[in-house]
C-alpha cells in the first residue's frame, strides 16, 4: 500500500492506517507532504510498521500539492523498486474488508483502476490537457477512472510502462495543469490516467468506487476526510458516521437509477 498526506490530511491518514491494521495489513509507504515534526513523530509512534518518505526529486511544479503531480511520481518510485502489486490509497480512504478482489484482478490483468463518478473525461478536463494529449473523441466520452484508488503489478510490462508514462506526462505542467485549470474544471493526474487507460488494451475493470455509484465495491470507502481536531478515541463514532453517510448515498443513487436518472450526471 502507498499513500500520502499533507498536514490538513493528517487525521485522515491516521484513520486509513487504523483501517489497514484492523484488516491485518501492515506494509504501507507514506509520503510526507509537509507534515510537522510532531505529526511525523506521532505517526511513527502509533504505526511503527509504516515507511515514511519524502518525494523524490522532480520538476518545480510538483511542490504545488494542488496539482497532484506528486501522486504518479510517488507511485512510480515504489513500483520501480517493488516485486509485488502496489496499491495506491488516498489518505481519506478506509479499508473495511479484504483486498483479495483487487489482488485477483491485478494478477489477471496487471492493474485495477475502478470507475469514479458518472461524468465524462471531457466534462471534467481542462481543454488545454485534451489539446496537449490530442485526445480522441471516443476517449473524451469515457467515464473517469479513479486516481485515488488504483493498483498495478510491476511484473506486468504494460502496467509498469503505463505508470511510468503517467509520471512522465505529469512532469509536464502544460499537460498536468494548463493555465486556467482549477478543481472546478480539471482533474489533473486523474485525467491523464483516464486517457492512458483509454488508449491501452488493458482491462482496468468495471468496478466502481463510492462516488455517484449505486453499486460501489464493498471493501473500501473513499472521501472520508476527518478534521484534525477529532481525536483517535472517537474513531468508532467517525467510522459509524461515514458508514451511514455512504449507505444513504448508495440508496439515493439506487433510487435514481430505478427512476431512470441520468447516468451522465457528473460526480
Amino acid at each position: 500500500m502507498v499513500s500520502a498526506a499533507s498536514p490538513a490530511f493528517f487525521r485522515s491518514l491516521q484513520q486509513l492506517l487504523l483501517s489497514l491494521r484492523r484488516q491485518g495489513y501492515k506494509r504501507c509507504v507514506v509520503y510526507d507532504l509537509g507534515l510537522s515534526d510532531g505529526q511525523r513523530c506521532q505517526l511513527l509512534r502509533e504505526f511503527g510498521w509504516i515507511e515514511l518518505r519524502t518525494l523524490p526529486d522532480g520538476p518545480p511544479h510538483l511542490a504545488d500539492w494542488s496539482n497532484y503531480g506528486w501522486k504518479p511520481t510517488a507511485l512510480a518510485e515504489v513500483l520501480e523498486e517493488s516485486d509485488c502489486p502496489v496499491l495506491w490509497l488516498d489518505s481519506a480512504c478506509v479499508l473495511v474488508d479484504s483486498l483479495e478482489p483487487v489482488l485477483q484482478k491485478v494478477r489477471r490483468s496487471g492493474l485495477w483502476a475502478p470507475l469514479a463518478g458518472r461524468g465524462s473525461l471531457e466534462e471534467r478536463t481542462h481543454p488545454g490537457t485534451l489539446r496537449e494529449l490530442a485526445v480522441e473523441d471516443s476517449i473524451r466520452h469515457q467515464r473517469f477512472r479513479a486516481g485515488g484508488v488504483c493498483a498495478f503489478d510491476p511484473k506486468h510490462p504494460e502496467a509498469r510502462a503505463l505508470v511510468l508514462h503517467w509520471r512522465q506526462l505529469s512532469w509536464d505542467p502544460a499537460v498536468l495543469a494548463p493555465q486556467g485549470s482549477t478543481r472546478d474544471n480539471h482533474r489533473y493526474d486523474q485525467a491523464i490516467l483516464t486517457v492512458l487507460l483509454g488508449r491501452s488494451q488493458m482491462d482496468p475493470s468495471r468496478d466502481e468506487i463510492d462516488i455517484s455509484s449505486s453499486h460501489p465495491v464493498t471493501f473500501l470507502r473513499t472521501r472520508n476526510k476527518v478534521p484534525n481536531w477529532i481525536p483517535l478515541a472517537l474513531d468508532g463514532a467517525v467510522r459509524l458516521f461515514f458508514a451511514m453517510r455512504r449507505h444513504l448515498d448508495v440508496l439515493i443513487w439506487r433510487w435514481r437509477d430505478r427512476a431512470g436518472g441520468d447516468r451522465k450526471t457528473p460526480a
